[in-house]
């Protein structure tokens, strides 16, 4: 009897030294998960107030100035004048490609996007469209393919200058590229004026959860664009999706400026992924577990390669997908790794909800 009554004198403290310690614990995964919810409104912050709303206010500036030149050339059809709108039209380009990654959300539902930058284009439809004067109506009903920043490209760089520019001044050419320029401004207004006053709050705040969570959105979009990237922009061009090479389908086919927009869609992919010191990187790194260092550096260099790879590549892509130039390969391997490192690593990593996919299963 007295064994039993001191053991049981001695199991009571115990027993509440454990309680207490799986309390504690209780506690200290609570203040964990609390940090990492606190960590991913710090990282939309940064990727709203320092990545997405100055490359929109670039966007604006950018496209208003592409307006003017566009309007100068109309009054004053020189070939210097001409020259003006076609370096512009870069510029404009450059700011597009580098905030095309943001189209999710409540900002997909607007359907802005979608006008701003869609190719190969229908150049028959253009020519016909150019037939007869332009009204705001018929480009706001006319397909995306037929509008936007693709369009403008095959008005402007179809020929060498002298020609692109004789040819302007026939049917009413001219008059449809001052309508798209107009029409572009607009729309880049919308989509920053929807940002601004409708959404940038819930960003910065990170609300929602699951497939509406802000941060699981931009990461979709991010490596979303990026597969864009390998499949489209330069799968297809290379024949990855079984037909031959061809280079009409790479982006900025008709003014030879691939290179400068894959560039400029990339750079702004890694600066959202890195966000300066709130980033995906960094929430990898204060995840604090075995795999978190390992991780990082792996996808940072996957990040990296990429970006060699595309230096590496010729300034004009034309020809060089039609050659098959190795580096071209190279690129779509190192990309393909990339892309498969932010789907499976990253997104388990950070328990990101995916809702993109494809079709070759990386």
């Amino acid at each position: 009897m007295k064994k039993i009554l001191a053991f049981t004198l001695l199991a009571i403290p115990l027993l509440i030294w454990s309680c207490k310690k799986d309390d504690d614990d209780s506690t200290n995964t609570t203040t964990s998960n609390n940090d990492q919810a606190a960590n991913r409104v710090l990282m939309m912050q940064s990727v709203t107030d320092n990545w997405l709303l100055p490359h929109l206010d670039t966007l604006v500036s950018a496209s208003q100035e592409l307006q003017t030149l566009a309007n100068q050339y109309q009054s004053n059809p020189t070939e210097s004048n001409l020259q003006l709108v076609k370096d512009q039209w870069l510029v404009v380009a450059k700011s597009w490609v580098s905030i095309e990654c943001s189209n999710v959300g409540d900002a997909k539902y607007t359907f802005k996007y979608s006008y701003a930058y869609t190719y190969p284009i229908d150049t028959a439809r253009i020519n016909t469209f150019s037939e007869d004067s332009v009204t705001e109506d018929i480009i706001a009903n006319a397909p995306s393919n037929a509008i936007g920043l693709a369009a403008m490209e095959y008005l402007l760089f179809e020929q060498e200058l002298t020609a692109q520019n004789s040819k302007l001044q026939t049917k009413h050419y001219t008059d449809w590229l001052v309508g798209l320029t107009d029409a572009f401004y607009n729309n880049s207004v919308a989509i920053q004026d929807f940002w601004i006053d409708e959404y940038a709050d819930s960003f910065r705040a990170n609300e929602g959860s699951g497939t509406s969570e802000p941060i699981s959105l931009i990461f979709n979009g991010m490596v979303s664009a990026i597969d864009y990237l390998k499949t489209n922009e330069l799968g297809e061009a290379l024949g990855k999706t079984g037909y031959d090479p061809d280079s009409t389908q790479l982006r900025a086919f008709y003014s030879g400026y691939n290179k400068e927009l894959y560039q400029a869609q990339f750079a702004s992919i890694y600066d959202c992924y890195n966000r300066g010191d709130l980033g995906f990187d960094w929430l990898i790194s204060e995840m604090n577990l075995d795999y978190s260092d390992q991780l990082s550096k792996e996808v940072i260099e996957a990040f990296e390669t990429t970006s060699a790879d595309i230096t590496s590549t010729p300034s004009n892509w034309n020809q060089g997908v039609i050659d098959q130039d190795q580096i071209y390969e190279d690129l779509y391997t190192d990309i393909t790794t990339l892309i498969r490192l932010n789907k499976s690593d990253v997104a388990s990593h950070l328990s990101l909800t995916i809702t993109f996919s494809d079709s070759d299963g990386d």
